[in-house]
């Protein structure tokens, strides 16, 4: 009995019966006995033996076509399936290359496969996290991309890292996937909003020792101004994070960045700080009292991690200013490469930090990297709010930002070292807990300490804190600045020598101004109660607002001066935008009120008629929703008549948002209501698309304002259905949007604008997410069917139309309106093919390649709608045609439009996949329409015409050389023959029996035409000998045939 040598890894099958194996052989398992399997190697199917079960690791796997073609498919990630296959296909390549003598290649290659087993390892290791995964993967396809053009095999669908099986997606589908893989440039359209990922690692520093405090802000170098509030990480005196458990402490996301922010005058700016004595170099006994201190800037551009790994760390130097004066430009100076000013802190000094730009919107962000959000991430805010505000969405945050002081020697032989004491009190003087944020990442506070810089009687700080106080809390408050002497000597004491203050909000209600405020610097002793503010709040605050006789605080030369930044929805800092809202206190005032609305900036009163609006929905029964909904009907009925439709225009460009804020206002009224007025808001919404269909449906000259109005509609309609769907049924919108559309004018004119613009709305329609649901499908095709069928008549707009179809036959199921399809667009169709693919070949690159996209797309077009059809819609078309004419001709198109699918250049050398299912639809469709081909055209309706085209096209069928499987390698081969099995034969087969079919009783036909026809069998028997098969059973009959009717041949 034989046994198995542990020093041997193969089993070399000496046993009788036994199949030798080598390590890596895959093997299908057949029976199983007593510690031995019987089975089969799959690149080896025919050759079966018994091998022991210890040589082998059993995988999970499912079988497809159980029986005599039973296929078995591993289950595992489907990048690890085709890294295996693809590198035993390379391997032989690659053996092959050295033979060659094609040495630079070899090597490439070789590095290449064994980065990409190591990479194969990692995965199934199972470890890596799912971002790290994602990376790999993306990685590996990268790899492996690159191996099969280099080595010149086929191109790989694929959808994010996954190779797609073409039975399980549509032709369309697979025809975009494989050109945006070939071309790269159907990329999704660029996201308008990005966002900036920070992962803060640790400083790398030999000086370190004492804790550090990092903060990161995005920084406009052109505006030389501060574009995002800052995040703030506290470092130990190792460097590393002092809270690692916590990730919301050292990551963050900047958020909301515009696509105007990726330039390169934009940078991200980090300061850091040191947390310690007075100077880095002092004795620890000297003092115990620690202050903030400049440590050091490193600066880098947002445009560098455009082209950068987006996973890559970075190691950003550090760099201290020459004298502490200049801390607060250093960042400037930098940018400037002012090298005179700042340099290295130390040469092994780096802040290491992971950046990545992440793009699109936020839930878009947490649907893809789930990981970034479910382990903790903080949200750093741009300064000032979006541009559109909606219902419930508030926002209430004041920055302030430390800029600079003067301060008088106090009678000290040496300037100041001054720290400032910031907290923010409210009307009852009690100081707010927890409502100063030096930034995102760490909780707020209830004081803030500013740097101190050394020995600096001017000393300019520009820190900018962030106060996030309640609207309810902000009359009444103030924020106070008091301000210590830090002595070195003694024991370190801090001594209060002055403070300022400055109030929230004025009696008018309004906030304070943005902008820098210079204020009074107020002289008190080191033992003075500030605890009663009532005694302070009446002195003045700013030296902008002193009267002229009060020359003594006029003529000191002490001064502090803050910036402050105020972003809320609810606060207003517009005396004019006040006296609106309260005119009823002054109804004289109103005229001069309104004259003045014109002035106010628009932000504003966007802003503040959204909050009035909320707030009467939800506590009055003043609909406000209802109001807007009649202002926008009012305001459609007068376009017809209206002699200028430009303020018209600007209210419908807005329906987006328009609609948004009716939804949403409705929504909230709903909710805090319990679902009152329901049927009288949808009577409403019904009415307003009543006026708005009525006047769609006016016929206009394409230059005429109504028919500009109309575009403009057109354009943002699609934006709308989402919003609707928010409370409306999908067969509820679908009715609506069916309506609208359907009202717009049938009638095609040549020089009429608005037709494209009918074209882009229906495209935006078929790819909205209302299409995607089948029962809105089915009550939108029709009218889109029938825009389509009329512009393809026309031969209009063709790329529109592709892109419609495309979108359209991407989601089509089985037996879903397969039949109004057919009827409608498969003749235009044809046609459309056919037209197009005669068309001279334009001149120029850049037409060429748009002329072949539209081909391409129509073609993927045709072979999807005909993939869909069923027996039952083959016989419906071919019933649907009145007399043997109509069906001729169309026989004779799409035999003609099959010869074109087939030519080399329809489609790039590399797209055998595409390739293999146009074949397989050519086939399957023949074999449909050659039982009306013998029913309608044999005995006396015999037409040699269609039978030639046939036969014409059958002979190339058979010849393509992506058909020549002997010409491919095993694996190839394999899995060819098992998804489609060999193509020739079953149409070598099909002409057989077509020829049979004739019959002997049309040899009086065939004597005038048999040469030409007989020439068609003889190409066939040119083929080289591996088509020995189709030559024995279809060229040898055919060709007896042909002698008998034309002995002379």
């Amino acid at each position: 009995f034989w046994l198995r040598n542990e020093h041997d890894r193969l089993f070399r099958g000496t046993v009788q019966h036994g199949l030798p194996l080598e390590i890596g052989d895959t093997v299908q398992i057949l029976e199983k006995c007593e510690g031995w399997y019987r089975g089969f190697i799959l690149k080896n199917p025919n050759v079966k033996g018994i091998f022991p079960s210890s040589y082998i690791h059993l995988k999970n796997a499912h079988v497809k076509n159980k029986g005599q073609f039973e296929t078995v498919i591993p289950v595992e990630d489907s990048v690890i399936t085709e890294m295996t296959s693809t590198l035993r296909d390379w391997g032989a390549m690659w053996k092959q290359l050295y033979v060659k003598n094609e040495g630079d290649l070899f090597h490439r290659l070789w590095h290449v496969m064994n980065e990409i087993l190591d990479l194969r390892r990692q995965v199934l290791v199972g470890h890596l996290t799912h971002d790290r995964m994602r990376d790999v993967k993306q990685h590996i396809t990268a790899r492996l991309d690159w191996g099969n053009e280099q080595l010149g095999l086929d191109l790989v669908p694929r959808r994010e890292f996954s190779m797609v099986d073409p039975d399980e997606i549509s032709v369309t589908e697979l025809y975009r996937l494989m050109e945006h893989r070939h071309r790269k440039k159907e990329t999704p359209a660029p996201a308008s909003t990005h966002h900036l990922s920070v992962h803060v690692k640790s400083l790398m520093s030999v000086n370190l020792g004492e804790e550090l405090e990092v903060f990161f802000h995005i920084y406009d170098g052109r505006e030389n101004r501060p574009l995002s509030e800052r995040f703030f990480v506290r470092l130990n005196k190792s460097g590393l994070p002092k809270s690692p458990e916590k990730t919301e402490r050292q990551c963050t996301l900047f958020v909301d960045l515009g696509s105007s922010d990726l330039r390169k005058d934009v940078y991200i700016v980090v300061h850091i700080i040191r947390i310690g004595r007075m100077g880095a170099g002092e004795k620890k006994n000297l003092c115990s009292v620690q202050y903030r201190r400049p440590f050091g800037c490193a600066v880098v551009s947002i445009a560098d991690l455009l082209t950068a790994d987006s996973k890559d760390d970075h190691l950003l130097k550090v760099y201290a200013c020459n004298t502490e004066s200049e801390w607060y430009q250093i960042h400037e100076n930098i940018i400037k490469k002012a090298n005179s000013r700042y340099n290295l802190s130390g040469s092994n000094t780096g802040l290491a930090v992971a950046l990545q730009l992440l793009h699109g919107d936020i839930e878009q962000l947490r649907r893809e990297y789930m990981v970034l959000f479910t382990r903790g991430v903080s949200i750093t805010r741009k300064l000032g709010f979006s541009d559109v505000i909606m219902p419930g969405e508030m926002r209430n945050d004041l920055y302030i930002t430390l800029e600079k002081g003067e301060f008088e020697k106090g009678g000290k032989s040496v300037a100041r070292n001054v720290e400032i004491t910031v907290y923010v009190l409210d009307i009852d003087g009690q100081i707010l807990k927890s409502h100063v944020a030096a930034g995102s990442g760490e909780p707020g506070g209830d004081e803030y300490h500013s740097l101190v810089l050394y020995h600096n009687n001017s000393p300019r700080w520009a820190e900018q804190i962030k106060l996030p106080i309640p609207v309810d809390m902000f009359r009444g408050s103030h924020v106070r600045f008091e301000f210590r002497h830090c002595s070195t000597k003694d024991k370190g004491e801090k001594k209060l020598f002055g403070y300022s203050f400055v109030p929230l909000m004025q009696e008018d209600g309004r906030t304070l101004p943005d902008g820098t405020h210079e204020l009074i610097i107020h002289k008190c002793e080191e033992n003075t109660n500030l605890a009663d503010c009532s005694r302070y709040l009446k002195q003045p605050f700013s030296k902008a607002n002193l009267p002229s006789n009060n020359q003594t605080l006029k003529g000191t030369k002490e001064s502090f001066w803050i910036t402050s930044f105020l972003c809320s929805t609810k606060l207003t800092q517009n005396g004019d935008m006040l006296d609106l809202l309260k005119w009823r206190a002054h109804p004289e005032r109103i005229n001069d009120s309104l004259s003045k609305l014109k002035e106010i900036d628009g932000s504003e009163i966007v802003k503040f008629s959204l909050r009035e609006r909320q707030k009467k929905t939800l506590k009055s029964s003043t609909l406000s929703y209802r109001d807007l909904i009649k202002v926008l009907k009012w305001y459609v009925d007068r376009i017809v008549d209206a002699e200028h439709q430009d303020h018209i225009q600007q209210v419908l460009k807005a329906s987006e948002y328009i609609f948004k804020y009716i939804i949403q206002s409705r929504r909230l009224f709903s909710l805090a209501t319990g679902g009152q007025n329901e049927e009288e808001f949808r009577v409403c919404i019904h009415e307003l698309f009543m006026s708005i269909r009525f006047f769609l449906s006016q016929e206009n000259k394409g230059t005429s304002p109504v028919a500009q109005t109309q575009a403009v509609f057109l354009r943002t309609f699609p934006a709308v259905y989402g919003e609707l769907l928010k409370i409306f049924t999908v067969r509820e919108v679908a009715g609506f949007v069916r309506e609208t559309l359907s009202s717009l004018p049938t009638t095609i004119h040549a020089d009429c604008p608005l037709e494209a613009i009918k074209l882009q709305c229906i495209a935006k329609t078929v790819e909205s997410q209302l299409y995607i649901n089948p029962e809105s499908r089915c009550i939108l095709l029709p009218v889109v069917l029938r825009v389509l069928h009329a512009h393809m008549q026309e031969q209009r707009d063709l790329v529109m139309c592709a892109r419609i179809l495309t979108s359209m036959l991407s989601l089509i199921k089985k037996e879903e309106n397969v039949e109004l399809i057919v009827e409608s667009l498969l003749g235009v169709l044809l046609r459309t093919i056919l037209e197009i693919s005669n068309r001279p070949q334009p001149a120029g690159p850049a037409m060429r390649l748009q002329f072949q996209d539209v081909t391409g797309e129509f073609v993927a077009c045709l072979l999807a709608l005909l993939r869909q059809m069923s027996d039952r819609h083959y016989q419906q078309l071919l019933q649907a045609f009145s007399n043997k004419d109509d069906l001729r001709d169309f026989l004779l198109h799409i035999f003609t439009v099959f010869r074109i699918l087939i030519r080399p250049e329809m489609f790039p050398k590399d797209w055998t996949v595409m390739r293999l299912v146009t074949n397989n639809v050519i086939i399957t469709t023949v074999l449909y329409l050659s039982d009306a081909l013998r029913k309608n055209f044999l005995n006396d309706k015999f037409d040699y015409k269609v039978w030639d085209s046939y036969f014409y096209l059958s002979v190339i069928f058979i010849n393509q050389p992506c058909l020549q499987l002997e010409s491919f390698s095993p694996s190839k081969r394999k899995k060819i023959l098992e998804k489609y099995g060999d193509m020739r034969v079953m149409m070598g087969c099909e002409i057989f029996s077509m020829w049979q079919n004739l019959g002997n009783k049309l040899f009086s036909h065939l004597h005038v035409h048999s040469h030409l026809l007989c020439g068609r069998f003889l190409f066939i028997s040119s083929l080289c000998s591996c088509m020995l098969r189709v030559r024995t059973c279809v060229c040898a009959p055919c060709f007896f045939c042909a002698r008998f009717c034309r002995p002379s041949l």
